[in-house]
């Protein structure tokens, strides 16, 4: 079992997608919503208060991706109070984050949320570990044992310390964006550009029932994704153009730059098809040309 004074509160975090995840680990840090950090800080008073902080307990963020049908891996908060500041080295999905937390990464390996069906988390409506919402409280039990089947997933294997790590202090907590050296292409920056200005929806702010409904509004465009094959990026433009006028508005009507990303990436992994550069750009230029 993981062992009760290194977790003694979880939180569920939905990701974009799983880039974020790679940057979180190189640099030991990770980005949040200011719903989410009233959420954590109110967890790291109670902490305090019972002695706990002073015993080695921290916080625990366990991931998962958006649409993903998995967990990803859990990591522990190992600063104190999040810092106000936007690093620029997120790149598309990124935008909402307010704050930094320093974190530590304690294991990182794929949990099919079908092995995870045993476990239902108490604060919120007994319902399923996997449906709890972005930035809600995990059941303090339940929340152990979910960490402890990805421990043993990842058969013990601790994941290794940060390759680009970045330090926090509180003396950074400003409001003012702060630049740091980006951990990404021009052409990610162009998205993350992109993304921002065209939100229509959250998923992070969706359950998982949600998740799956809005996925079905999009399944013609997914059965044409799934014949792409080994095509080059060409094609696979083409493919997408040769989508109907409604149902171009519908993806951008009820996808966001970061969300339409993040269904063109699983369809291409599912069909054992390279996210390329190329093809990132060709389907960002996609969503551009819809949008207008």
């Amino acid at each position: 079992m993981v062992l009760e004074e290194e977790v003694s509160s979880s939180f569920m975090i939905k990701c974009p997608n799983p880039q974020l995840l790679e940057t979180s680990k190189a640099t030991g840090v990770w980005g949040i919503n200011e719903q989410v950090k009233d959420a954590l800080v109110e967890a790291t008073k109670k902490l305090s208060a019972s002695g706990k902080a002073n015993q080695g307990g921290k916080v625990a963020l366990v991931f998962s991706v958006n649409m993903s049908g998995h967990f990803q891996g859990y990591a522990l908060v190992t600063g104190n109070a999040p810092v106000q500041q936007k690093l620029e080295i997120w790149g598309a999905g990124g935008q909402d984050f307010q704050y930094v937390l320093q974190v530590q990464w304690a294991f990182d390996r794929d949990l099919p949320f079908g092995e995870t069906k045993h476990l239902k988390n108490a604060t919120n409506s007994g319902k399923s570990v996997h449906v709890t919402k972005h930035g809600q409280e995990i059941e303090l039990k339940v929340g152990r044992e979910l960490c402890d089947l990805l421990r043993k997933k990842a058969e013990n294997r601790k994941c290794g310390p940060p390759t680009k790590p970045i330090k926090l202090s509180a003396a950074e907590a400003s409001p003012e964006k702060r630049k740091s050296p980006s951990l990404h292409s021009d052409a990610a920056k162009k998205v993350q550009k992109t993304a921002v200005d065209s939100a229509p929806l959250s998923l992070l702010k969706m359950s998982y029932e949600e998740y799956a409904s809005l996925f079905e509004k999009f399944k013609v465009f997914s059965q044409k994704l799934d014949q792409l094959g080994g095509g080059t990026h060409f094609q696979l433009i083409q493919t997408l153009d040769d989508l109907s006028e409604a149902e171009k508005d519908e993806i951008v009507r009820y996808l966001s730059m970061d969300d339409f990303m993040d269904v063109c990436r699983i369809v291409c992994n599912m069909n054992d098809v390279e996210f390329s550069l190329g093809r990132e750009r060709a389907f960002v230029d996609f969503y551009n040309r819809a949008s207008k």
